[in-house]
């Protein structure tokens, strides 16, 4: 078992270090050897720096990128993997500001590829008409119907929002998780509210209001409150999963469309 460990920690450390190393050597060959650099070193150099979450060090180096690119076609194509770089960032407005620099009058592929972008951009946003819009764009005229009717069952099914999940737990115990389908949080919640319920009315009956107020309220109000906290947390965390469903839905629509 020590020999597994040993050997598990020298692959992890190895890797790292392979990693640093790399993106060490691309540095240095873009900081001090720039008659050399090319605008692939400038773009691979955002693009670590991208996943290292430098956001400012991925800037620098894809503006490097798009000041060296030597056609409106490659600085579209710069201006693309900038807008990748602040969707992973989750910078969207930055993203959609990079996408409407670019130039898609001369390439199609380019447009799609602008209008696949902004339309996860404007789906993140909340701005679903938009999202749709830019989509239905990118896909020839035979699909938009089957595209239009699937988008609006993933819409549907990203709700409630946590705002409204909030609320509904604030009236009723449990229920904001419920809509979020989130059981075990809704029936924890529900269990733990009774209980104390239960156990304020047995102090008051027996020892009196304010045995019951000083023992349970507190408590009671701590969950209560908490409840309402995690229903909005479980209505977010439902929304990143339907998120994450609905990308990969349509990027496989979008795949399915290019091997055709």
């Amino acid at each position: 078992m020590n020999k597994l460990w040993t050997i598990c920690t020298i692959i992890f450390f190895s890797l790292t270090v392979s990693a640093q190393n790399q993106f060490k050597e691309l540095q240095r060959a873009i900081l001090f050897d720039t008659l050399h650099t090319s605008n692939q070193n400038y773009i691979a150099a955002a693009q670590l720096s991208s996943e290292a979450e430098n956001l400012r060090l991925a800037e620098m180096f894809i503006n490097q990128a798009y000041l060296y690119a030597a056609t409106q076609d490659e600085r579209s194509k710069v201006l693309i993997t900038k807008a990748d770089i602040y969707i992973a960032a989750k910078k969207y407005f930055n993203a959609v500001a990079s996408l409407m620099q670019a130039d898609t009058a001369a390439e199609p592929s380019i447009q799609n590829e602008v209008n696949r972008r902004l339309g996860i951009c404007y789906y993140c946003l909340g701005q679903y008409d938009k999202s749709t819009e830019c989509f239905l764009k990118s896909l020839p005229e035979e699909r938009r119907d089957e595209f239009l009717k699937l988008s609006k069952k993933w819409q549907k099914k990203s709700k409630p929002s946590p705002a409204v999940a909030g609320v509904a737990s604030a009236i009723v115990p449990g229920l904001g998780q419920y809509m979020s389908l989130s059981v075990i949080d809704g029936v924890s919640s529900e269990v733990i509210l009774g209980s104390l319920a239960m156990l304020g009315v047995y102090l008051a009956k027996n020892y009196g209001n304010w045995t019951a107020i000083l023992c349970v309220l507190p408590w009671f109000q701590r969950y209560y409150l908490g409840g309402i906290k995690n229903a909005s947390d479980c209505a977010k965390k439902h929304s990143r999963s339907k998120y994450r469903h609905y990308i990969c839905f349509v990027n496989n629509m979008f795949n399915s469309e290019n091997d055709n």
